[in-house]
């Protein structure tokens, strides 16, 4: 749009914004205590650093989706009474993210109520559906879930 300084001739005023390139940003890394009260903390956490990587809405709910049911699966199945810390971590490995979540426990049945068979076993599938790929590897130090989600449909 034309401005008028003074004497001086009209120019066009114009404005530029920047987005950070996904490439500035780091990884996401976070160690949590492996307890119920800290998934909601980690959902917090890996919304704002999905969001300054540019992932897209559906992105975003998927990996919230897929990432959740491995720290909920670290929560449950994980550590006994003693219990642990479950570690998050993401990085951009464009065009995707790559997130993988660690624990150190040995697996164990959940514990509680309502845990039969008809309740269970669907968080595996739960993690396929809302990723690019799965791999999920129990070891005698722990079990590390890796998830790939291109970061745009």
């Amino acid at each position: 749009m034309p401005a008028e300084q003074g004497n001086a001739p009209a120019t066009d005023d114009y404005g530029a914004v920047r987005r950070q390139d996904s490439g500035e940003i780091g990884p996401f890394d976070l160690v949590m205590p492996a307890l119920p009260r800290s998934l909601r903390d980690i959902r917090v956490a890996m919304r704002g650093w999905l969001s300054e990587v540019g992932a897209t809405p559906r992105a975003v709910a998927d990996l919230l989706v897929a990432v959740g049911e491995a720290c909920t699966n670290a929560v449950e199945h994980a550590y006994g009474p003693a219990g642990g810390t479950v570690t998050v971590h993401m990085e951009l490995q464009l065009p995707d993210v790559l997130a993988t979540v660690q624990d150190a426990g040995r697996w164990r049945p959940p514990g509680g109520e309502n845990r039969g068979p008809d309740n269970r076993g669907r968080g595996t599938q739960f993690m396929r559906n809302c990723s690019d790929g799965l791999h999920i590897d129990h070891g005698p130090t722990g079990t590390n879930v890796a998830i790939r989600r291109r970061l745009a449909e």
